[in-house]
């Protein structure tokens, strides 16, 4: 996959903003109908990179408001086996924390 384009301007809820003279559009939006003309109806655009400020169109997939709940889902639940994952690793490995904070403590 290609580096996510990061948008740099105002932002709404976590994603990149674009005040149009009415309302606020999303900008991950505004930059997937530049390129691919407009989101069919009762879809939404799923960033494949989930990253919320990002408007490379190659990271976005339309899909159902359903599809894109479900994937929304799976992340958190990887997300939480990872951390649980990380926390019983550093649990166990002491010295690796001690070098860490060590590390971290002196640049």
């Amino acid at each position: 996959m290609s580096e996510c384009v990061i948008w740099t301007g105002p932002r709404q809820g976590g994603y990149g903003a674009v005040w149009n003279g009415r309302t606020w559009k999303r900008a991950h939006r505004l930059a997937w109908e530049k390129e691919h003309g407009p989101i069919p109806a009762g879809m939404t655009i799923d960033h494949l990179c989930c990253v919320k400020l990002c408007v490379n169109t190659d990271h976005m997939e339309v899909v159902t408001r359903a599809e894109n709940t479900r994937r929304q889902v799976r992340t958190a639940e990887r997300n939480a086996r990872h951390a649980a994952f990380m926390r019983d690793w550093w649990r166990r490995h002491p010295e690796a924390r001690a070098a860490f904070k060590e590390r971290m403590a002196h640049g």
